[in-house]
Parts: structure tokens; sequence; C-alpha cells
């Protein structure tokens, strides 16, 4: 998420919104400052950062454990949609969601990849239990 000063003699349009002579915007994308037709001589790139992240978790899971699903990502946007992946390295992990007693549990295989979206805050938590490592990772959807 580059940050731009409209440095410009006029007011442009990022991502829809109009943007006045003098002010700052941040976006999502990269924008094509060569693009004179869209940016007018003046339009800078004053950061790189704050850079997208679509991962607001990567972890390797060793034992018994209960992953809390974040509220909120490093940037403190709020976290609704995810998407949570499981990729087996060893073991036979038993996963289940919000609740050791939501049944029937997930149970997995080495060498198993698995993906749970969710478009809302459905769950609150992931238990696994296993012997052997499998990562989890959760991404914003």
């Amino acid at each position: 998420m580059p940050e731009y000063l409209n440095g410009s003699t006029k007011r442009i349009v990022i991502d829809g919104a109009p943007i006045g002579v003098g002010e700052r915007v941040t976006t999502l994308e990269f924008l094509d400052l060569t693009d004179t037709n869209a940016f007018p001589a003046g339009v800078v790139k004053v950061a790189d950062a704050p850079m997208y992240n679509p991962i607001i978790l990567s972890k390797e899971v060793t034992g018994d454990e209960t992953i809390a699903i974040p509220l909120v990502d490093d940037l403190g946007n709020k976290v609704t949609r995810y998407t949570i992946h499981f990729y087996v390295e060893t073991g036979e992990p038993v996963i289940t969601f919000s609740s050791a007693s939501n049944l029937p549990a997930l149970k997995l295989y080495t060498g198993a990849k698995w993906n749970v979206r969710s478009y809302g805050r459905i769950i609150n938590d992931i238990r696994i239990t296993i012997t052997g490592i499998v990562w989890v990772i959760i991404e914003k959807s």
C-alpha cells in the first residue's frame, strides 16, 4: 500500500476518490505514474510502506494447540473474511473449530492440504491435536 502525493496543479482520482492538490493518499495498488493520461506531472510516490500483506498468521504446529483467529491484522484493520489453510508435513492432526466439542472433527493425514473460507467471523479459534507437524496459514479473503 504505497503512499502518493498529489504535487500537481490538478485534482486527480485514485480508486474512485478525488485527491486534491497537496493531498496524500495510500492505496492498495502500485500506480503507473508514467501514464500521463491518468496522472499529471507532479504526482509522486512518497513511501513504499505500508505494504499489503494478505497473511494474518503463519504457524508451524508440532503438538496440541489452540490458535485464535486474529481480530485485526498487523495494520489494525478488522479481520472479517479470511481463509484458513492446513498443510500436514507429518502425522494425522485432528482439528475442531471454536470448541473441542464441535464434532465431527476434521481429520487429516500426512501430505494433506485443506482450506476453509470464512466470509464472516464464524470461527473463533482452531483446536489442533497432533503428534507431527502441521502448518496453519490464515490469510485475508
